[in-house]
């Protein structure tokens, strides 16, 4: 999802392009005279303000609610964001359109060879690891992955390596401390940015998506990995109940012995993947950026009607 960073709007774009619809994909830091859109992808900063940076905090506290109350139409990622937004702040609840996110048509099942060149390059094998995709911020919890993770027998956590994919975040350095015993075994691996041609394969190729956030606005990795043919395993977080439906593991944010024995069982039970993979596929077919893209047009000629 994208950061909410300040940013000045070029007036001389404005005047010479005459826009009719203004749509900003997270908050509005000028007056625009026209029709305006944002979307808000969550309010976790609200709801845990001690997992984000003091800087974005002041940034969003100062513009968010001005945003929310210059809009024509706030376009929310999910209806749990519907929910979060009215209980939040003061927003009439005609302003809101839910449009979910999509899955990017390069997000489908691959067969070991097809994957191949990319896991081999980060030093891979197909089917034998477990993916955790997104930026390394506290609020993705994966402190609790590494440590149902851990509790695995050594040679079985060896095997099936816990793999971090995804950009360095914020308020890191307890993450980082409790990444180094895995580290050092050889059971967790940290890849760092990865380029958006090698995000699919490595989802492909992951025995399971293990997405444990506290809070989520959508949680896009999850329907990737399950358009990916990939089994899901994520926290009972809301907003990712809404998404996966009943198409993937569900356990409590906190419950490290839950999510152990679920990566155990994910391991021995061939029968559960498929039953997954299936489940995963058919519900990641309600979601596409065609859909999303016709939806939000729908929004923009709410607001010139």
């Amino acid at each position: 999802m994208p950061h909410v960073e300040q940013y000045r709007f070029d007036s001389g774009i404005r005047r010479r392009r005459a826009p009719q619809v203004y749509h900003d994909p997270n908050f509005i830091p000028f007056r625009f005279r026209g029709p305006t859109v944002i979307t808000a992808h969550d309010v976790s900063w609200v709801r845990y303000p001690e997992y984000h940076p003091a800087q974005r905090l002041a940034l969003l506290r100062a513009n968010f609610p001005r945003a929310l109350e210059r809009a024509d139409r706030v376009i929310v990622v999910s209806e749990f964001v519907r929910q979060e937004l009215q209980a939040c702040f003061p927003v009439a609840p005609e302003k809101i359109k839910v449009v979910y996110n999509g899955v990017s048509t390069r997000f489908l099942p691959h067969s070991s060879e097809a994957t191949s060149k990319v896991l081999s390059r980060h030093g891979l094998a197909h089917g034998q690891y477990f993916a955790a995709v997104g930026t390394l911020e506290p609020r993705k919890n994966l402190h609790t992955a590494l440590a149902a993770h851990a509790r695995l027998p050594a040679a079985v956590r060896r095997q099936f390596p816990l793999v971090l994919i995804g950009i360095e975040g914020w308020l890191t350095d307890k993450l980082h401390r409790a990444l180094e015993p895995g580290l050092r075994e050889g059971s967790v691996r940290k890849l760092g940015y990865v380029s958006d041609d090698d995000i699919p394969l490595l989802t492909a190729g992951a025995l399971a998506i293990v997405y444990v956030s506290v809070y989520e606005g959508f949680g896009l990795p999850i329907i990737e990995g399950m358009a990916a043919g990939v089994p899901v395993l994520c926290s009972t977080a809301d907003a990712l109940r809404e998404v996966a439906g009943d198409a993937g593991i569900m356990r409590e944010p906190t419950d490290v012995e839950g999510f152990t024995e679920a990566m155990q069982a994910l391991i021995d039970d061939r029968a559960l993947r498929e039953r997954l993979i299936t489940a995963g596929t058919a519900r990641a077919q309600s979601f596409s950026w065609q859909r999303t893209a016709e939806e939000t047009l729908a929004v923009y000629r709410q607001v010139l009607a």
